[in-house]
């Protein structure tokens, strides 16, 4: 299918649509970028490195001059990003029905789709229209085109920056620059004086020149409007339009400061961190959650008091008079870059009992993960059907490179040549339950120096491809963080959040509930929600190397349940736990212990003895002041099975509580 995109003539405008032209683009359909001359080269750079088919460039802003152009598409997308109340026709949002069928009948396009993050308006009338939420056109094209991708996808792909990297590197050893030793100054679009004062650009340089940072100057005008030209380590870079050659030097540099739009959107898809001097003209409440200024490679500041973007000379000044400790405070603030994290091996242990087809589906959605330094550890605890053999089967098939070895090999930390596989498919004899088969997968962690960290997933889980790098991302941003939990939401009813990262637990009950369980709109800021925690979410838990050596391993006389729980209580004097909201994994949840806090009445005798069993365990263990009304609570669950004419499953939890009788038995697959 043939689909063209138009959002605006702004460089920034066509980079924020890196993930609907990558999205299309995986999904099999033809991606045109369409635009006027002032887009030409960073389409047809685009289009050199295969990120979308070609460009469609058009002479006037008439839509009627568009016709010879985009006649040929199917579907024509015009994207307004910001919301500003003009869509890229260049006429109001509220024209743009009625002017359908004019562009249907005058263009030969088959379906017209307008979108922006504010309303969006579909012109088919054969799609619902979609709320005004934030990244609602993302959904919208998912709904339309079975997508299924990543919004906060603003990067340039690793195999384009690397050639860009390539293409830039003898350039900067031409002008001495070394590889993260210097930062990018882009202090103008066109009126230098008018978007970032020389007064603003001086302490910038003064900064750097402290810290013995060379400076690139990039841009329309030469560092000598700003009196820079008289300094050895200011390179200039200006009037340059490759932008190839600026992705490479943004995407090695050691930080951008930037005034103009376009230039922050090149730089963080380039992965650079960013101090943005650009928001000074919005104001905070105006920035919306989906923007770039949220991501954590990015800092600005901000006009204070806002007062529109035209000013009087005086008030312009006054708004840009950052001092040098502002400056510092801002790039010091920046997150470690996501090149850096991508450093961080982390061992993701996934653990199956019977339901391989789970399994792989996880498996699969880990292939697609944007993380490249990584390793699978699959344990498969004693199925007694044939799921080990499936996996096997299922990694042969697939093409990825795997080795199989037995619970002992594992926990020693493999052989040598172990670190050259993608996946490690570990067979344990017998099912010792949830935390012995991932404290298997963990020991392999502490036996092999290269991990840093450790992703415990269960196995009927589906992750977002960024998932790993925002919890990644959190915690680095809270150094004492241990653990780290995503937003879990139902697979099946993906609107439905399970758990907002972790667990609140209540001693006197003796029970714990999913923090933001149900909760609709917006996601609360982490520190709001990590004030909350108990526990982490044991569904998707990153932990730490460093938590693993001085806290351990999780216990395993639970069998299931309260592992979690237990662990980060162990924990709680030297470290916190983290919450990454933009971590997003899908759960099934219950599929190996039939359990669900959807529909709790539905749970296994299996469920109902461990989560009794555990809660008494778990308070005895910390809270033993509370026992008196957790026995009380257990006699009152009792009381509500014998009403419900439970008669076996009441019996096998009043022997729980008299600490008689056997578990019953895990449920296997059907």
């Amino acid at each position: 299918m043939k689909i063209g995109i138009h959002n605006g003539s702004g460089l920034g405008d066509i980079l924020m649509s890196l993930p609907l032209l990558y999205g299309l683009r995986d999904a099999g359909h033809e991606v045109y970028g369409v635009g006027n001359e002032s887009t030409r080269s960073l389409y047809d750079f685009l289009a050199k490195e295969k990120a979308i088919a070609g460009a469609k460039i058009y002479q006037s802003h008439s839509p009627l001059s568009w016709r010879r152009e985009i006649r040929d598409l199917d579907i024509f997308l015009l994207v307004g990003y910001f919301g500003y109340g003009l869509n890229p026709l260049g006429l109001s949002r509220f024209l743009a029905p009625p002017l359908s069928p004019f562009l249907h009948f005058f263009q030969g396009i088959k379906k017209i789709i307008y979108m922006n993050t504010i309303e969006v308006e579909t012109l088919s009338p054969k799609i619902p229209r979609i709320d005004s939420r934030p990244l609602s056109y993302i959904r919208s094209l998912e709904y339309q085109f079975g997508l299924n991708f990543n919004p906060d996808s603003i990067f340039l792909d690793e195999t384009i920056l690397g050639r860009c990297r390539e293409k830039i590197k003898p350039l900067l050893s031409e002008r001495g620059l070394e590889p993260g030793k210097y930062a990018v100054l882009y202090p103008a679009t066109i009126r230098a004086e008018k978007n970032m004062p020389e007064s603003l650009v001086n302490r910038i340089a003064q900064y750097c020149f402290e810290r013995k940072i060379k400076l690139v100057f990039v841009g329309d005008l030469a560092p000598k409007h700003f009196g820079l030209d008289a300094h050895e380590s200011v390179i200039d870079w200006s009037g340059r339009r490759d932008f190839g050659e600026l992705a490479g030097l943004f995407s090695l540099s050691r930080a951008v400061f930037s005034i103009d739009g376009g230039l922050l959107h090149l730089a963080l898809a380039s992965r650079c961190p960013v101090i943005s001097f650009w928001g000074a003209t919005i104001p905070d409440g105006l920035v919306m959650p989906n923007h770039p200024y949220h991501h954590p490679l990015c800092r600005y500041l901000p006009f204070q008091p806002y007062e529109g973007e035209f000013m009087s000379d005086s008030k312009r000044l006054e708004a840009f008079n950052f001092s040098k400790q502002e400056i510092a405070r801002a790039v010091e603030g920046l997150s470690k870059p996501l090149k850096k994290i991508a450093d961080e091996k982390v061992a993701i242990i996934v653990a199956n009992y019977c339901h391989w087809q789970d399994t792989v589906e996880c498996l699969e959605s880990l292939r697609k993960i944007h993380h490249p330094s990584r390793q699978i550890i699959v344990c498969d605890s004693g199925s007694p059907n044939d799921s080990w053999p499936r996996l096997v089967q299922w990694a042969q098939d697939s093409g990825v490179s795997f080795i199989c070895c037995d619970e002992s090999e594992a926990i020693k930390g493999g052989a040598e040549k172990f670190s050259q596989f993608d996946i490690v498919l570990v067979r344990i004899l017998k099912n010792r339950g949830y935390a012995a088969s991932y404290n298997v997968g963990l020991r392999y962690l502490l036996n092999r120096p290269e991990f840093g960290y450790g992703w415990l997933l269960n196995n009927d889980t589906v992750v977002d491809p960024q998932a790993l790098t925002y919890m990644l991302e959190r915690m680095r941003e809270k150094p004492r963080a241990g653990i780290c939990g995503s937003t879990v939401v139902y697979y099946d009813c993906p609107t439905f959040i399970q758990a907002c990262g972790g667990l609140r637990f209540n001693p006197c009950l003796g029970t714990g509930s999913q923090v933001g369980f149900g909760k609709k709109g917006a996601l609360p800021a982490p520190e709001t929600v990590e004030r909350l925690f108990s526990g982490i979410y044991g569904a998707a838990a990153l932990v730490s190397r460093k938590f693993l050596q001085e806290i351990g391993l999780m216990d395993e006389n639970y069998f299931i349940y309260y592992e979690e729980l237990d662990w980060a209580m162990r924990a709680r004097a030297r470290y916190c736990l983290a919450y990454a909201p933009k971590s997003l994994v899908f759960h099934k949840e219950g599929k190996t212990t039939a359990a669900g806090a959807r529909f709790p009445r539905k749970r296994s005798l299996f469920a109902d003895y461990y989560q009794i069993r555990n809660r008494i365990i778990f308070t005895r263990k910390f809270f033993p002041w509370a026992l008196p009304t957790v026995y009380l609570g257990v006699l009152a669950a009792i009381l509500d099975r014998l009403i419900r004419g439970e008669f076996v499953r009441a019996k096998t939890l009043f022997g729980v509580l008299l600490g008689m009788g056997n578990p019953p038995e895990v449920p296997r697959a059907g």
